[in-house]
């Protein structure tokens, strides 16, 4: 695994990052992102301000982005 500054250009990555938001927070927290296209446009608004990304065999398994001076983690292990 390896971590790494995503700045959005690789599309397949952008689309597995909104996949796992609404993949992950399905069962418990349904309402957060419901939609794959909520989930895009979570992404797009992290990459505004910065993700780390966590990189397992060239996908994403997770990231840490800022919101509002705070580091918040999401990781979905391998």
């Amino acid at each position: 695994m390896r971590i790494a500054t995503f700045e959005g250009q690789d599309e397949r990555l952008r689309r597995q990052m909104a996949q796992l938001l609404v993949d992950a927070f399905r069962e418990h927290w349904s309402a957060a992102w419901s939609t794959f296209d909520e989930g895009m446009e979570e992404i797009g608004e992290m990459l505004e301000a910065g993700i780390q990304m966590f990189d397992y065999q060239g996908r994403s398994c997770g990231w840490v982005h800022e919101y509002s001076n705070r580091r918040l983690p999401f990781v979905n292990p391998p």
